[in-house]
């Protein structure tokens, strides 16, 4: 890692260190209502939603009850697992997957960016995202995330996180959060299982977007 590397990230830290010290001495941010999340539909495109239910531990380690965790599942192929968390005003940054995958006992074989578009109407929309494959016992796994702050998909944990505290310190709270969708990978064939996520994505953003950019 080269020096000046080195120190962005200590000052990033830092920063973010002397924000939270600032913040509990301030109001808490008002979480948005659960019910804003549950304008998402249970049904998408061929796909039928089911939520998994969490345990209280998880909503008091995220800090929020603004929390989906829904399979969704289509005859014939494997189901697809999506998580989202929001804050309408939040300083707060949810760690990258990697964290929890890793700390559950599975194991990150590949990390890469990827860029998805996806049309919206006579419009389109271009953000990149991380890609993940996994390994958990004798399963195959790919995740592809990504990172919110004030309506912007980042695919990057430290600028979500700079942003986050810089717009609560200045009185002006930003939307943040995070969304992850997963799926298993069928006979080795991780190119099948992110053609399903991407699908899955395309279908999916015109119902996630109005909640985001609120």
């Amino acid at each position: 890692m080269s020096n000046r590397r080195f120190v962005f990230i200590v000052l990033v830290l830092a920063m973010a260190a002397i924000g939270t010290l600032a913040l509990q001495s301030r109001l808490r941010s008002k979480a948005a209502p659960v019910d804003a999340l549950l304008t998402l539909p249970d049904a998408i495109g061929d796909y039928q939603g089911q939520d998994v239910e969490l345990q209280e531990r998880v909503y008091d380690i995220l800090r929020t009850r603004n929390v989906i965790m829904r399979e969704y599942a289509k005859t014939g192929e494997p189901p697809i697992l999506f998580y989202l968390i929001f804050d309408r005003e939040s300083q707060k940054s949810s760690d990258p997957p990697e964290n929890c995958i890793q700390g559950s006992g599975k194991t990150v074989t590949a990390k890469k960016k990827i860029t998805l578009a996806v049309p919206l109407g006579d419009q389109s929309i271009s953000f990149v995202a991380n890609k993940l494959s996994v390994l958990a016992g004798g399963r195959h796994e790919v995740y592809v995330y990504w990172f919110l702050a004030g309506g912007e998909m980042l695919d990057n944990y430290l600028a979500q996180r700079v942003k986050l505290v810089k717009s609560y310190l200045l009185g002006r709270p930003l939307s943040g959060g995070q969304v992850r969708i997963s799926t298993d990978v069928v006979e080795g064939d991780e190119e099948e299982a992110m053609i399903r996520l991407q699908e899955f994505i395309r279908m999916l953003l015109p119902h996630l977007l109005p909640i985001i950019r609120s």
